[in-house]
């Protein structure tokens, strides 16, 4: 998370804004776009500080927040400007919805396709907000679907990795890995990867 929250533009100090900021537009029920468009914004901001709200309210306007949210948003930090990032409780989690579970499906579907024609392999986006979809369903206490074996703990692993350490995630092949877990759930059979895709070594 500390990589995304430094290509948003978060300096290391403020990442613990920035997570408690993520939780807070996620309990409000912001899109994964839309959280990531408010840090960037957040980041990005440098003018004075009592421009910072009328500027975040004419920013949820273009990002079609709803009006109530956009407020319940400023109402936090005002809180936070007086208590302390130490002082604030995490917002209550939310149980995940039916439709998290539907998109957590369309994602899961997208990401056993070959990579060429997969979206979740080109978007980093939507490798995002699986991540947060995951998050959210952890923090909710909903069960995940039973798979036998080995496997389910395995992916079980995985997704502790793909949340807290992204860069292992894709270094070590874990990537890889969990793609193949899931073709097994589906019931089908691993795919090759493209020749191209295959890196090889000369023996020494």
């Amino acid at each position: 998370m500390s990589e995304r929250l430094l290509q948003l533009g978060v300096p290391p100090a403020f990442f613990a804004h920035a997570r408690h900021f993520e939780s807070v537009f996620r309990e409000l029920g912001y899109t994964p776009a839309q959280i990531h468009a408010a840090i960037k914004w957040g980041a990005g901001f440098n003018g004075k500080p009592e421009d910072l709200m009328p500027q975040f309210e004419r920013f949820c306007e273009q990002q079609n927040i709803d009006q109530t949210d956009a407020d319940l948003a400023i109402n936090w930090h005002a809180q936070v400007a007086e208590k302390g990032i130490d002082g604030m409780p995490q917002p209550a989690a939310r149980i995940p919805s039916g439709d998290d579970h539907l998109r957590l499906q369309e994602i899961e579907e997208e990401m056993r396709k070959p990579r060429a024609d997969s979206q979740y392999w080109k978007s980093a986006e939507m490798r995002d907000e699986y991540r947060e979809l995951l998050e959210r369903r952890e923090g909710g206490g909903a069960s995940t679907p039973v798979v036998a074996g080995k496997d389910s703990a395995r992916r079980v692993e995985i997704e502790q990795v793909m949340r807290t350490d992204r860069a292992r995630y894709h270094r070590s092949g874990m990537d890889k890995e969990y793609f193949e877990i899931l073709q097994r759930e589906a019931g089908e059979t691993p795919q090759a990867e493209p020749l191209a895709e295959i890196s090889t070594s000369t023996p020494t």
